[in-house]
């Protein structure tokens, strides 16, 4: 089991560091080509649409981890209800997205921007939960795979936008869309070639009872996506793009450290699925070694960041 762990962990690791190299890369390209207001709108339409990326999940990820970890009689029924649940909250999610995109926008091309990137971020939202395919089985070597290719495709096409349209604001948030559209395709793939990818179900009594049991988990994941971008919303209203555009930047390297524990939680869910469901015994022994590592790591990081600041 814990040769099982640190090989996704690795894995993961990884294909995390180089996305965010590439993600950083690309970022930093867009924030040079079309200037620090510009910059401001972007880092604002990326935040924001952030939101919309836990709103179209309803925690559907983690409760089909918890009913297909370990149990693979349950996997087909399981992703099919989850599917029709994602379809019904994505839908949702893409009229809110442009009811707030009209209102909060004060420029017809900050409103495509708000839009574009909303809808990217529904569509990323899928590719993420199709990868709890390969947590449930805890073989994360082909999330890492899509991951490591997401991040290519999203440098490629931004790139190429900022290079053809001449730092086309609309151009770069369809530059967004269509990368996280081959994102997901390509993982759709790799589901329907090495694992399974089943047709979504519409039934009321499984619709409410897997959105009861997603419900924490949305409430969650909603909660640490505001606490993390409220603060660039709201100071890209209150003092501009300017300025939201050097604290969206500064706050993007910071982000990176985040790395390490959401990658160690994610590695640790289905394994805690899992066990929970074989033995509570294994269950609290993997779970009290984890919660203190992650403590000790915590606090290592924070010292880090502390004494690094004034370097």
């Amino acid at each position: 089991m814990l040769k099982n762990i640190a090989k996704n962990f690795s894995s993961l690791i990884v294909s995390q560091v180089i996305y965010k190299l590439l993600s950083f890369l690309a970022i930093a390209y867009a924030a040079r080509h079309i200037g620090d207001a510009a910059f401001g709108q972007l880092s604002f339409a990326l935040y924001f649409g952030i939101l919309f990326f836990a709103m179209s999940d309803i925690g559907m990820s983690e409760v089909y981890i918890l009913e297909a970890a370990g149990n693979r009689q349950n996997e087909k029924k399981s992703m099919g209800i989850c599917i029709g649940n994602r379809i019904i909250f994505s839908a949702a999610a893409f009229i809110l997205l442009y009811a707030c995109a009209f209102f909060l926008s004060n420029s017809r091309d900050l409103f495509f921007l708000i839009f574009l990137i909303g809808a990217a971020m529904i569509i990323d939202s899928a590719t993420f939960f199709l990868r709890s395919v390969f947590r449930a089985r805890e073989q994360m070597e082909y999330e890492a795979v899509s991951i490591i290719l997401e991040g290519a495709v999203k440098l490629f096409a931004i790139a190429a936008a900022l290079i053809i349209f001449k730092n086309s604001l609309f151009f770069l948030g369809v530059a967004f869309l269509l990368s996280s559209t081959a994102s997901f395709l390509i993982t759709a793939l790799i589901c329907k070639n090495n694992f399974l990818l089943v047709k979504p179900v519409f039934k009321l009594d499984h619709f409410l009872s897997f959105s009861k049991r997603g419900l924490p988990f949305a409430v969650i994941g909603f909660l640490s996506v505001v606490s993390l971008k409220i603060d660039t919303i709201m100071l890209a209203k209150m003092s501009g793009d300017y300025i939201a555009g050097w604290y969206g930047a500064a706050v993007r390297l910071l982000e990176a450290i985040l790395i390490i524990p959401i990658t160690s939680a994610t590695v640790l869910f289905p394994v805690v699925s899992r066990l929970y469901n074989k033995s509570v015994k294994s269950f609290l022994k993997v779970y009290k070694v984890s919660l203190m590592a992650s403590f000790v790591v915590g606090v290592f990081l924070a010292a880090a960041m502390y004494f690094g600041a004034g370097l």
